[in-house]
C-alpha cells in the first residue's frame, strides 16, 4: 500500500517548497554556527590564543561560547531563511521534480554558492578599521551556512514533495 500523507501535508508544490524553508534554515543555522565556532576555536588553538588563559578564563570562555552558539544559531536561522526565500525557493520551484536528480543537487549547490558570492561581494565593500577589505572571515562564515542550507533545503523539499497528494 502506498504511503498517504497525514493532516499536515502540503496542498501544493508552492506550499511544499515554502514549507521546507523553516526546517532547513534551523538545521543549517545550528550546523553553520557550530562549524564557525569549531573553526574559530581551531584558529585560536593554532595561534596560541589559549596559552595565556587561566582556568577561570577558560571556564568563562566556555560559558560565553555556549551563549554565542545559542544566539548565533537563532541569527543564523533567520539569515539562512532570508536567503532561502530569495534564492532557494525560486530555484526549487523551477526545478520541480528534477530536484531529485544529481543535476538538482548540482543546481542547489551552485545556487547556494551564487548566493554566497552575492553576499560576500556586499560584505567585501566593508572594511576593517585599518581600511583593508574583509574577505577571508566572511567567506568562511558564509560557506559555513550556505553549503548545509543548500543540502538540507533540497532534502526537505524532496521530503515535502513526497507528502503531496497524488
Amino acid at each position: 500500500m502506498a504511503y498517504r500523507g497525514g493532516f499536515g501535508r502540503p496542498a501544493s508544490r508552492l506550499a511544499a517548497t515554502a514549507g521546507a524553508i523553516v526546517p532547513a534554515s534551523i538545521i543549517a543555522g545550528i550546523i553553520g554556527t557550530a562549524c564557525l565556532m569549531v573553526g574559530m576555536m581551531g584558529a585560536a588553538l593554532f595561534t596560541g590564543g589559549f596559552g595565556s588563559f587561566s582556568i577561570d578564563a577558560l571556564l568563562a570562555m566556555l560559558v560565553f561560547t555556549g551563549a554565542l552558539i545559542a544566539v548565533g544559531s537563532i541569527g543564523g536561522t533567520f539569515m539562512v531563511a532570508f536567503y532561502l526565500v530569495i534564492f532557494g525557493l525560486p530555484v526549487a520551484l523551477l526545478l520541480g521534480e528534477h530536484i531529485r536528480t544529481p543535476a538538482g543537487l548540482l543546481a542547489a549547490m551552485a545556487t547556494g554558492l551564487a548566493a554566497a558570492y552575492a553576499a560576500m561581494r556586499w560584505l567585501w565593500g566593508m572594511t576593517w578599521a585599518s581600511g583593508e577589505p574583509v574577505w577571508n572571515g566572511e567567506a568562511f562564515v558564509v560557506l559555513c551556512f550556505v553549503l548545509p542550507a543548500a543540502w538540507f533545503y533540497r532534502k526537505q523539499v524532496i521530503a515535502m514533495l513526497d507528502e503531496l497528494p497524488a
